[in-house]
């Protein structure tokens, strides 16, 4: 039998529950969740998953049912590592867009004519142009001539 723990708890606790269900029979996979309640109504949730990868290819067909993404990261308490990962940069996204948000309110900028900019500027694209680079250690400036 197995389980998929789809919490956000401790990468130790699911460490500990994984032997607790190995010594009783069960497989468990941790598979936290990368979602909210509106991504998850259009069943598009991503899961990022620990454990055994056989276990997963088994049971992939039920989590496909309710998602889009589904990635795997190793043993036990790795899919929880990579979505408390996932929550830090997710805070400080969220953080850098409220400051540069209030700043463009008191320099009487229009909201929405702000947010839509933002939307297609290079601000939500950085993950796509400078992210790969950084996994490859590619640590290159970006190329602006200041002559």
């Amino acid at each position: 039998m197995s389980c998929f723990d789809f919490s956000t708890i401790s990468p130790e606790e699911s460490y500990a529950i994984a032997k607790e269900a190995h010594n009783r029979g069960f497989d468990f996979l941790d598979a936290p969740i990368s979602s909210n309640a509106w991504i998850a109504r259009e069943a598009k949730i991503g899961f990022m998953a620990g454990g055994n990868m056989e276990v997963l290819e088994k049971h992939r067909d039920i989590l496909e049912s309710v998602s889009e993404l589904i990635d795997y990261f190793g043993p036990n308490g790795t899919g929880l590592k990579m979505k408390l990962i996932t929550n830090q940069l997710v805070a400080c996204q969220l953080s850098a867009l409220a400051e540069g948000f209030t700043l463009g309110l008191k320099a009487r900028l229009n909201p929405n004519h702000m947010m839509d900019h933002l939307y297609s500027s290079t601000v939500f694209r950085v993950m796509h142009t400078r992210g790969r680079g950084l996994a490859n250690k590619e640590y290159e400036p970006p190329k602006f001539s200041l002559a």
